[in-house]
């Protein structure tokens, strides 16, 4: 296959414009907050005879936890009935590290399995011919255990662990993210999705009270966890709030730099530093900010 050449300058390849880069966005917060459905509503493909979803243009890699999908099946009509999307409409890669497919002895070739299996087809398609506009590692947690885990069993050990483990998320997961269709010019959003850490303190001595580590997301080492919150281009962090007065807490999204967080972004479009869990929004927000065009899923 022939791919496009980028222009040159002083032998440097010039790069492509935000339009068509690659944005990783992690998002990290208690089980069953919203995170996997929230994002699946920003990308669902609407019947616009019916106003049922008809798919998701999105697809997800399951890492653990089947049940995090569950919620993407059921839809509530502007009715009130409760409609059951078909399995096609949700498509996924299950990664379960204790059942792995025959031809992979481990977890690490059975991700990067899925992961070259969606390069070769994004390479196979121009950005108007793409079934999803979006992938979701859901399940960061769980990959940085069973990752961990095989370590332990198989090795390496000690120093020589952690430098695989570091090299695993910081180095090759995100230039896998990065690179993901580019070569076609597709410009995707790549999500990482998972539990956190929550921040620690000081219990005693003259520091009781402060800050110890910061929160963040959920991945074999704390200090991995707020590395990998640098290499993302957005850092957030879903949870449930209750506001003064109100009888019921309320999904919150958030995103602005927190002193007891890992929490950010590199384009300056997140305006509150908390809001609706709503990625819909934020996510019309982004592709504004970086001139691509936005969804119209009623006739795409």
């Amino acid at each position: 296959m022939t791919q496009p050449q980028l222009p040159m300058l002083g032998g440097f390849p010039i790069e492509g414009a935000l339009s068509s880069e690659n944005v990783k966005i992690a998002i990290g917060g208690p089980p069953k907050i919203g995170k996997t459905s929230s994002i699946g509503r920003a990308y669902a493909q609407y019947n616009p005879a019916t106003g049922i979803i008809e798919r998701y243009r999105i697809f997800y890699v399951a890492v653990s936890d089947r049940t995090a999908l569950t919620a993407l099946k059921f839809q509530t009509l502007p009715d009130g009935k409760t409609v059951t999307l078909p399995d096609t409409a949700i498509q996924q890669a299950y990664l379960d590290p204790n059942f792995l497919p025959s031809q992979y002895n481990n977890i690490i070739d059975a991700f990067w399995g899925i992961a070259n299996g969606l390069t070769a087809w994004y390479d196979a398609w121009t950005p108007e011919q793409r079934w999803w506009d979006a992938v979701a590692i859901d399940g960061l947690n769980f990959l940085g255990q069973a990752v961990e885990q095989h370590f332990e069993k198989r090795g390496p050990r000690g120093w020589a662990k952690w430098d695989k483990l570091n090299e695993f998320f910081l180095d090759q997961l995100i230039a896998w993210a990065t690179n993901l269709g580019r070569s076609r010019g597709h410009g995707l959003e790549v999500f990482f999705l998972g539990h956190t850490t929550d921040p620690t303190y000081h219990s005693e001595g003259p520091n009781s009270g402060q800050l110890k580590t910061r929160g963040a997301m959920a991945l074999p080492t704390r200090r991995l966890g707020e590395q990998f919150a640098g290499k993302v281009d957005l850092a957030l962090r879903a949870d449930s709030v209750r506001k003064p007065g109100a009888l019921e807490s309320e999904r919150t999204l958030f995103s602005r730099p927190d002193p007891n967080w890992m929490l950010g972004s590199r384009f300056d479009f997140l305006i509150n530093p908390q809001e609706q869990l709503d990625l819909t929004e934020v996510l019309r927000r982004l592709r504004g900010y970086l001139g691509r065009p936005t969804f119209n899923h009623a006739t795409r």
